[in-house]
């Protein structure tokens, strides 16, 4: 497990019983003390005393709200990478201050992932590919290379991306849809070749 961090104790933004918590907290934990504090709380109490992380992905709006404040308020964000996934080196990726990026991933060199991030079991994201900040990729999820996503992007388990296609922000990609060409407007996409189904 490899955890970019400061020396403060962590604090993980999401609810106990939530599967994502769990998670969250059975990989920072292996090496570090963390406490999950609820947003409701996080919204009471913003203290520069912790480093964070946000746990929230089924509530896109409460998960962006949280992710503003720390953002606009310059807190502390942690990074964590599971060590089954392989980084490229050389030129290296880039991974974003609050991203997680959960094991066998293969973010491949060149590649950019922005902040607060959320990198699913088994995905790949391709060489020179770039995500915007807060996108969210569920397991086995592929970005095929020189593809660039904006942010607030939420990709369902095994999506694809083909190479050099650019998605703009606010998307939706469901379950088993594949992105054959760039997507010019926000809302919900599915289909063998991805097509606009409603605005979120």
């Amino acid at each position: 497990m490899i955890i970019v961090a400061n020396n403060n104790p962590i604090r993980i933004i999401g609810y106990p019983e939530s599967s994502m918590t769990q998670e969250f907290i059975n990989e920072i934990g292996k090496t570090h003390q963390v406490e999950v504090i609820l947003p409701k709380d996080f919204l009471k109490d913003q203290s520069t005393d912790y480093q964070y992380i946000v746990a929230i992905t089924v509530d896109f709006d409460e998960r962006k709200q949280i992710i503003d404040i720390i953002d606009n308020n310059k807190l502390a964000a942690i990074t964590v990478i599971h060590d089954s996934s392989l980084v490229g080196s050389a030129p290296p990726a880039v991974i974003q201050p609050g991203t997680f990026i959960f094991p066998f991933c293969s973010i491949a060199l060149g590649s950019y992932i922005g902040r607060h991030c959320v990198i699913g079991p088994y995905n790949l994201i391709g060489h020179y590919s770039r995500l915007g900040n807060n996108c969210v990729t569920r397991p086995s999820v592929v970005i095929s290379d020189k593809s660039i996503v904006g942010n607030n992007c939420i990709f369902n388990i095994r999506s694809t991306v083909t190479n050099k296609v650019s998605i703009v922000d606010d998307v939706v990609v469901l379950g088993l849809t594949n992105v054959v060409k760039n997507i010019e407007s926000p809302g919900c996409y599915a289909g063998s070749s991805a097509r606009r189904i409603s605005d979120s």
